[in-house]
């Protein structure tokens, strides 16, 4: 998307545990004095409490109104959906900021 410069600003990805460590410590690792890493289900319990799947994409897209966007923007949901293999252990939720 950002070859094409369909999506012409910075295109950023980041997996969960980046993105929640900007939030919170990891409690495991807290709890032991530091000798035990982020387990699976602490992850996962993580991942509930703060609304987040195993990565995160953002990016932003420009236009003189959010009419002039909406194709744009159903572009890019539809390219997202797609690459989303529809099994229980993927999440996709798919946010816009007008």
């Amino acid at each position: 998307m950002k070859l094409s410069n369909f999506v012409p600003t910075l295109f950023r990805v980041c997996n969960d545990v980046y993105a929640i460590g900007t939030e919170t410590s990891n409690p495991e690792y807290a709890q032991s004095g530091g000798k035990r890493s982020l387990s699976v289900g602490a992850r996962r319990q993580l991942q509930r409490d703060y609304g987040l799947g195993a990565w995160q994409v953002s990016g932003a897209l420009y236009g003189a109104s959010v009419a002039a966007l909406a194709p744009s923007i159903e572009r890019l949901k539809a390219l997202v959906l797609d690459s989303v293999h529809s099994t229980e252990s993927h999440y996709c939720e798919i946010h816009f900021a007008c």
